[in-house]
């Protein structure tokens, strides 16, 4: 290859070569300049890092008016200290700082066909209507029998006048379901009990047009409480103020009621609720029915008084309120839980109980048996 001198060209020409040259020498110097800066910030970078994997593996913090840390080396002395560091940083870092941990006492890592199980759960729950005005929630617990709260059907009389609304759901995606409206016999069967507030009626259809109500499939009861523990999952399914379908999936969970009068027949939960969901029923995380929704908890101090929102007793006339029924149907009131009867309890009393008519007996003893069948 040929050798270029500058002074065998011409001056133009060589003016241009050493431009190009100064161009150069520029670039690489900018690029160093990068390069250190880049280098700093990694090792700025490297021993953040470094002093949070200390203080977790280490138990943290200095304690109060322990030593401080000897003055770390620096320049070549500290060469040593940060081969060593990047040795183990791929073993400890990783393993340490990079692992992941599950957030609070409960494991809410679901399998996906959770929400699968949950359209299938939700297909026998719907509303029970007066005239067009959605006034509780009620399922289908099997032989065409629905359950709800009984202060929603408190004698069989009102329940001839109440009808029940299948597949009432918004429907934006996918294709619109039309909903369906069937009629409640409680001539064939009707049984409710007060201290559980809960009650069974028949329903039927005088449209032909209307599928079975088998093909909407059932919620069957279990006696299993396991589940009903203090910061396990709810779930709930419902018509609020007679809206369409809801559900209830977040910040909702069990709380103890450890205090309550009915703490046997009943548990609480934190998963919202309005008017129209009485009668709702109240999932485990394995979208197994463990209650049926009748009321809500509200907040009370020390001695028993009802709370406002403000946190402060509501006054009524005479003193403090110590019970809702001396508080306005408006009252605003601050909850602390919502209350659903124990389907275990539920299953006990319908087991105790015979009822003087003998079609109506045997019909009991039918719905029970398919419970059995289910665990």
């Amino acid at each position: 290859m040929k050798t270029v001198k500058l002074t065998d060209l011409d001056d133009e020409t060589a003016f241009d070569s050493l431009h190009r040259l100064d161009d150069s020498m520029d670039r690489l110097l900018a690029h160093e300049r990068k390069v250190e800066r880049a280098k700093k910030r990694t090792e700025t970078e490297f021993d953040r890092i470094m002093a949070l994997r200390d203080r977790l593996t280490k138990g943290g913090a200095p304690r109060p008016g322990a030593s401080p840390a000897p003055p770390r080396a620096s320049g070549p002395e500290r060469a040593p200290t940060i081969a060593r560091r990047r040795t183990v940083l791929a073993a400890d870092i990783s393993e340490v700082l990079f692992q992941q941990r599950l957030v609070g006492a409960t494991n809410d890592i679901h399998s996906i066909e959770f929400l699968e199980r949950g359209l299938i759960a939700k297909r026998p729950v719907g509303k029970l209507m007066k005239g067009t005005k959605g006034v509780g929630t009620g399922f289908l617990v099997g032989n065409d029998l629905l359950m709800t709260a009984r202060h929603v059907l408190p004698s069989d009389a009102e329940a001839s006048d109440l009808k029940f609304a299948l597949d009432d759901e918004e429907n934006f995606i996918g294709t619109p379901v039309a909903g369906r409206i069937y009629d409640l016999d409680p001539f064939r069967f009707y049984w409710e009990d007060e201290s559980l507030d809960v009650a069974i009626v028949a329903a039927f259809s005088t449209d032909p047009a209307n599928p079975a109500l088998s093909d909407f499939g059932t919620l069957r009861l279990t006696d299993a409480d396991n589940a009903i523990r203090p910061g396990a999952a709810v779930t709930i399914i419902q018509h609020p103020k007679g809206e369409p379908k809801r559900i209830v999936v977040h910040n909702s969970h069990f709380v103890s009621n450890d205090e309550s009068e009915f703490a046997d027949l009943t548990c609480w939960y934190t998963g919202d609720t309005e008017s129209g969901s009485s009668g709702s029923p109240v999932f485990d995380a394995q979208w197994q029915i463990v209650a049926v929704h009748r009321r809500f908890i509200p907040e009370t101090n020390e001695k028993g008084e009802i709370l406002g929102p403000d946190g402060q007793p509501i006054t009524v006339e005479g003193g403090t309120a110590s019970s809702l029924d001396e508080l306005a149907k408006d009252q605003r009131i601050a909850v602390y839980a919502n209350e659903g009867a124990r389907t275990s309890r539920i299953i006990q009393a319908l087991t105790s109980s015979v009822l003087e008519d003998a079609d109506m007996d045997k019909v009991r003893q039918q719905l029970l048996a398919i419970w059995a069948r289910s665990h």
